[in-house]
């Protein structure tokens, strides 16, 4: 707790959660943290340190809530560098954390402490959804460069305020500059595996939200782990996995539960179908789907898949 204490904050007793307390939680809630116990400002609280990302900000509140009650201690999230969009998530759900130097949030103890602000201090945030697919289709299926606001916009059937943010942001963030002309054009500072060394720090992953079905989806593109096989010597996993949009669960009004079903059915910011060339997603984007996993056989195959990719200058 070394960001705490160079914060002036008072941390004592930090210890392991004992045997008879964690068994008084569901198993899957002390393997997805680990627990400790802690003095903290005077109060006696829990520590939860999340190891693999299991949970969504707002499941997260629900398991931690449940936490809470069973041990009859507040609990904080300690969590890695997270994403602002996730902090904005983790704030509205009221969730007590620590992101160790970049944000300390108790609401339960009135604290919400932040790293200070200076310019270009939210250079590593993650890209827009829309720039994030500008980003991956040129690195992948073809060169955007040249193209105008206009030529993007009705390519990628979005509005010219929306790209014109995208193209922005990537300017700011120094991956693209633009003509001088009255119509500026886009040129990328870099292509292929150049631009993604420049650029995967500002991208998330493109799932949203996980559910599973009792339904056989059909003409969906595989995604997870089964997708990695696709692409390296990884073994598939008995749980079929489909990349899927809220908009093609509405129209196909799928039973989903949030935990239980035979099919998983992982929620993605932007259509799969947009960047996938054959029967699975395209392999940046599951790499950025399954960079958190902590899993080193699945590392290992992830490094290998980068290494392998067909870039589009190629």
């Amino acid at each position: 707790m070394e960001y705490l204490q160079n914060l002036g904050i008072a941390v004592d007793n930090l210890g392991q959660l004992p045997e008879e307390a964690v068994h008084k939680l569901p198993i899957a809630f002390s393997h997805a943290f680990l627990l400790y116990f802690v003095k903290l400002l005077g109060n006696d609280v829990v520590l939860a340190i999340d190891k693999n990302k299991a949970y969504t900000p707002a499941k997260a509140a629900k398991v931690l809530r449940v936490i809470s009650d069973r041990l009859s201690s507040p609990v904080i999230l300690v969590c890695s560098d997270e994403p602002s969009y996730n902090i904005r998530r983790l704030i509205a759900n009221k969730v007590d954390f620590i992101v160790p130097g970049k944000q300390m949030f108790l609401p339960s103890m009135m604290i919400d402490l932040k790293k200070p602000k200076i310019n270009n201090a939210d250079i590593k945030d993650a890209a827009p959804t829309i720039t994030q697919v500008l980003l991956l289709w040129h690195m992948e299926k073809g060169d955007l460069n040249g193209m105008t606001m206009k030529e993007l916009a009705k390519m990628f059937m979005t509005s010219y305020a929306t790209v014109n943010r995208a193209v922005r942001w990537m300017e700011g963030n120094g991956l693209v500059n633009l003509t001088n002309n009255r119509e500026k054009k886009i040129n990328f500072i870099a292509s292929g595996k150049g631009l993604w060394e420049k650029s995967k720090d500002y991208l998330a992953t493109p799932i949203e939200k996980t559910l599973y079905t009792d339904d056989k989806p059909i003409g969906l593109l595989e995604c997870g782990i089964n997708a990695l096989s696709e692409y390296t010597m990884i073994n598939r996993e008995d749980t079929n996995s489909f990349a899927v949009t809220r908009k093609y669960l509405r129209e196909t009004n799928i039973a989903t539960d949030e935990s239980f079903g035979t099919t998983k059915l992982e929620i993605w910011r932007y259509s799969p179908e947009l960047l996938s060339t054959n029967k699975v997603v395209d392999p940046l984007s599951l790499y950025l789907s399954l960079r958190g996993n902590n899993d080193e056989r699945i590392k290992i195959e992830l490094d290998s898949l980068i290494e392998h990719i067909k870039w589009s200058e190629e």
